[in-house]
C-alpha cells in the first residue's frame, strides 16, 4: 500500500458567509481636500458667467413670457403649476435692482444650470479622485447646446436637473457614511442628516416638474436598493423622510392655490376651489391628451429616439460620446455596476418611455417641444464622460511608456470642451435677441385705441402680456385669450365646452362697444360678421355681412414683413416657427387682396408681392387664402402653389 502524501494540500475551508444584516460598505468615495471646494465655487462662478452674459435681456419665445409674467406677479402658471420655479423668479425679479426684468427670471435658469454642473462634478470627483475628469465633464455639459439652451431663458427644465442632481449627490454621501458606520447610527454617522437633506431637495423637485423628476428616479432606486436592509426597519426614520419630501410639495401647492384666488394677472384656470381641483391641477389633467396626435405612428417614435441618439452624439462632440460611451462600459465592468444600471433606467425613461408615451407627430415644431425634456439624459451622458476620460487617463497612467499620453487627453478635451463652447455660443448667445418684442410691438402698431386684442398661440399671448401686463404697453388694450386660458381677465371659463365658449364669444363681440381683434383664422365666433383685414390680425366689422372682408393698410406692418423675410435663419425653432406663422398670415392678406381684385389695394401690394413669390411661407398663405375664397380662384392658387413647391426650405415637411 502506498504511503500516504502527508503534505497535500489540505481544501480550504470556505469564510462562513456574513450575517444578513451585517453591513455592506458597496461604495468607496474618493477623498476631497480643501481646494476643490474652491475649484467646484470657481467652475460654479465661470459657468454662472458664461449663462448671465448669453442670456436674452428681454422676453423671448417659447414659454419665456409666461413664466417672466408669473414670476413677476406670483401668479399661477400652466399646470402642474410650478411653484417653486415661480417663487425663485418672483424673488430674483423684484430683490435685483439692476437690469431688465426677463433678464433677472432669466438667470434663476442659469444659476440651477450652474449648480447642476456642479453636481455633476461633485458626483465625478468623489466616485474617481481624478479632478481633471470631473471639471471637464461639468465644463462640457455647460458648453453643451441644449443644456445651455435652456439655461438661459424662464422655463424650469435647469431647475428639475439641479434639484435631481443635488439629491442624487445627498444620496450619494448617505450611502456611502451609512454603509461604512459600524453600528449604524445615523446620529453617530451624520448619515440622516444626508437623507434628510436628500429627501428635502426631492420634495422641492416634485414642487417644480414631478413628472419628468419621477421619470429619472431609477437613478435613485439604483442606490437605495444597496443600502443595509437594517435601515428600512427603522420605522419612524422613514416616516420622517416621507415628511421631508412631502413637505415642501405640500407648503408650496397650496401657497399656488391660496394665490390663485387673489386674481393676480397671470391665472391660468382661474381660482382653484377644491382639494380635487388641485390635485386635477397638479396631475395636469387638462393636458392629458395635449399635442397627441391621431396620425402619429411607430415612425414618429422612431424618429423621436433617433434625433436622441443623433442629440447625444453631438451634445459633447463625436469625440466625447465616444468616451462617455467607453465611460459607461467600465462604470458597467466595475463596483459601480449596480449605480450604472439606475443610470441607464434614467437615460431611457426620459427618452425610450418618453417617446412610447407621447403621441407626438414628428414635426419641426414638436421637436421644438420634445428637446428639453431630454436635460437629465444629457447630464448621466455628462457623469459617463467623466468616467471614460478617468479611465483612459488612469490606464495610460499604469503603463510608464504611455504615462505622458495622461495630461495629453486632458488638454484634448480641454481643447474640445472650449471648441464646443465656441460652436454652440453662434447658437444660444441671445443677449441682442429681440424678435418677441418686435413681434409685439408690430401687432401693437396695428391696433385701434382702446381695443380688445387676442392673439394666437399660447408663446405669442404670453409674449404680447408680458409687454402689456409688465412693461405697461398700450395700457388701453384689453387682452384676452380664446379659450380663458393664462390670463385671469377672461370672457370665457377654460373648463368650458366648446360650443358654451362660442356662444358666449358671439355674445360678448355684439354687444362691446369696442374694436374687436383676433389672429386666429379658425376662431369661430367671429364668423357670424364680416371682417377687417389688418394684415396681421384681424378686425370684426359688424357693418359687414358674413364672409365679406375689407382691407385695412399699415406701413409699419409692411415694412415688419419685409424685415421679415430677409431676417436671417435663426437656429432657435420657436423663433423661427413665429417667424413663418407671420409670413404665412401676411401672405394671407396678399392673397385676399389678389381675390378682391381691388385696384387700390392692388397698387398697395405691388412693392411686396413680388417679395412674397420667393418665399415658401409667404406663397402657402397665398395659396390658403385664394382656396378660401372659392374655386373661381383655383387656377392662381395652382399658379402659386406650383412657385412654392419649387422653393427650397430648411424646415418645410
Amino acid at each position: 500500500m502506498r504511503k500516504r502524501n502527508k503534505n497535500r494540500s489540505k481544501p480550504i475551508s470556505q469564510s462562513p458567509k456574513p450575517h444578513r444584516d451585517a453591513p455592506r460598505r458597496v461604495m468607496d468615495l474618493q477623498a476631497v481636500r480643501g481646494r476643490d471646494g474652491i475649484a467646484l465655487a470657481a467652475l460654479f462662478i465661470g459657468v454662472f458667467a458664461l449663462f448671465a452674459a448669453s442670456a436674452a435681456r428681454t422676453i423671448i419665445l417659447e414659454d419665456d413670457g409666461l413664466f417672466v409674467s408669473a414670476a413677476w406677479f406670483a401668479g399661477v402658471p400652466h399646470p402642474p403649476g410650478y411653484p417653486l420655479y415661480t417663487m425663485l423668479g418672483w424673488l430674483s425679479a423684484h430683490l435685483l435692482p439692476f437690469s431688465e426684468i426677463p433678464w433677472r427670471v432669466h438667470i434663476v435658469s442659469g444659476f440651477m444650470g450652474a449648480l447642476t454642473c456642479v453636481c455633476i462634478g461633485w458626483i465625478i470627483l468623489r466616485r474617481t479622485g481624478n479632478r481633471t475628469a470631473a471639471y471637464l465633464a461639468a465644463a462640457a455639459l455647460a458648453a453643451s447646446e441644449h443644456f445651455w439652451s435652456q439655461s438661459i431663458i424662464a422655463d424650469v427644465y435647469t431647475t428639475n436637473t439641479a434639484l435631481f442632481f443635488l439629491t442624487l449627490a445627498f444620496v450619494q454621501e448617505a450611502c456611502a457614511k451609512y454603509n461604512a458606520s459600524v453600528n449604524l447610527s445615523p446620529n453617530t454617522t451624520g448619515a440622516m442628516r444626508l437623507w434628510l437633506a436628500a429627501a428635502f431637495t426631492y420634495g422641492l423637485g416634485l414642487a417644480n416638474h414631478w413628472p419628468l423628476l419621477i421619470l429619472s428616479s431609477p437613478l435613485f432606486l439604483s442606490f437605495i436598493a444597496f443600502v443595509d436592509r437594517r435601515f428600512w426597519r427603522n420605522f419612524h426614520w422613514l416616516v420622517v423622510l416621507v415628511l421631508a419630501a412631502l413637505i415642501p410639495g405640500i407648503i408650496l401647492y397650496g401657497w399656488m392655490a391660496w394665490r390663485s384666488h387673489q386674481a393676480p394677472p397671470i391665472n391660468f384656470l382661474g381660482p382653484i376651489g377644491s382639494l380635487g381641483d388641485l390635485m386635477a391641477y397638479i396631475r395636469r389633467d387638462i393636458f392629458a391628451d395635449a399635442g397627441a396626435s391621431a396620425a402619429a405612428d411607430l415612425s414618429d417614435k422612431f424618429n423621436y429616439f433617433k434625433y436622441f441618439i443623433t442629440q447625444s452624439v453631438l451634445q459633447f462632440s463625436v469625440v466625447g460620446a465616444v468616451i462617455a460611451a467607453w465611460g459607461a462600459i467600465k462604470c458597467q465592468r466595475s463596483g459601480w455596476r449596480g449605480i450604472w444600471y439606475g443610470e441607464l433606467a434614467a437615460v431611457l425613461c426620459v427618452s425610450l418611455m418618453l417617446v412610447a408615451v407621447l403621441d407626438f407627430d414628428y414635426s419641426y415644431f414638436r421637436i421644438a417641444v420634445f428637446r428639453p425634456y431630454m436635460l437629465v439624459a444629457y447630464c448621466v451622458l455628462a457623469l459617463w464622460l467623466g468616467y471614460g476620460l478617468h479611465s483612459l487617463m488612469a490606464r495610460a497612467k499604469q503603463n510608464p511608456k504611455t504615462r505622458l499620453w495622461s495630461p495629453f487627453l486632458g488638454v484634448v478635451m480641454s481643447a474640445i470642451v472650449v471648441a464646443v463652447a465656441v460652436w454652440n455660443g453662434r447658437v444660444n448667445y441671445r443677449a441682442d435677441d429681440r424678435f418677441a418684442e418686435q413681434v409685439a410691438q408690430n401687432l401693437f402698431d396695428g391696433l385701434e385705441h382702446n381695443s380688445v386684442f387676442i392673439p394666437h398661440g399660447d408663446s405669442a399671448t404670453m409674449s404680447t402680456a408680458y409687454f402689456h401686463l409688465v412693461e405697461g404697453k398700450r395700457p388701453d388694450l384689453r387682452l384676452l385669450e380664446a379659450s380663458g386660458l393664462f390670463l385671469n381677465d377672461r370672457v370665457v371659463q377654460p373648463l368650458w365646452s366648446e360650443k358654451r365658449r362660442s356662444v358666449t364669444w358671439e355674445g360678448f363681440i355684439r354687444y362691446t362697444d369696442r374694436p374687436f381683434y383676433y389672429q386666429s383664422a379658425g376662431f369661430s365666433a367671429a364668423k357670424q360678421n364680416g371682417r377687417s383685414l389688418a394684415e396681421f390680425a384681424y378686425k370684426v366689422d359688424p357693418n359687414l355681412g358674413p364672409g365679406r372682408i375689407k382691407f385695412d393698410t399699415n406701413d409699419s406692418a409692411k415694412e415688419f414683413f419685409k424685415k421679415l423675410l430677409v431676417m436671417p435663419h435663426s437656429h432657435d425653432r420657436w423663433t423661427t416657427f413665429i417667424r413663418n406663422q407671420s409670413l404665412k398670415r401676411y401672405g394671407q392678406y396678399l392673397g385676399y387682396t389678389l381675390a378682391t381684385n381691388h385696384p387700390a389695394m392692388k397698387d398697395y401690394i405691388t412693392d411686396v408681392l413680388p417679395l412674397a413669390e420667393e418665399n415658401y411661407w409667404s406663397l402657402l398663405g397665398i395659396v390658403t387664402a385664394l382656396i378660401d375664397q372659392g374655386s373661381t380662384h383655383a387656377l392662381l392658387a395652382e399658379k402659386y402653389l406650383a412657385k412654392a413647391r419649387g422653393i427650397a426650405d430648411p424646415i418645410r415637411s
